[in-house]
């Protein structure tokens, strides 16, 4: 089932290969404010899969300090959520 939260994440996936990557920040920011709605402050993977993707898109624009801090967050979240397994990210 497509979901908005999906339908964003795919949308700003195009986008950041596309090149647009302003345009992938805004509709990452957008999935990440329905996934809060959905899961809360709760960790979940789809959580820090989008951070992942917010951060490539903020490095992508040479926001270095916006970038690290999105990844940071991603990879606290992965661990979190799976522990010491492999990264599915």
């Amino acid at each position: 089932r497509l979901t908005n939260r999906s339908a964003h994440a795919a949308l700003g996936s195009v986008q950041a290969k596309l090149g647009e990557a302003r345009k992938a920040v805004k509709s990452y920011k957008e999935t990440m404010a329905l996934l809060k709605e959905k899961h809360g402050d709760q960790p979940q993977i789809d959580v820090a899969f989008i951070l992942k993707s917010l951060g490539d898109a903020y490095r992508s624009l040479g926001r270095y300090q916006k970038s690290i801090k999105s990844l940071e967050a991603s990879l606290a979240i992965n661990k979190q959520v799976q522990g010491d397994q492999p990264n599915l990210l």
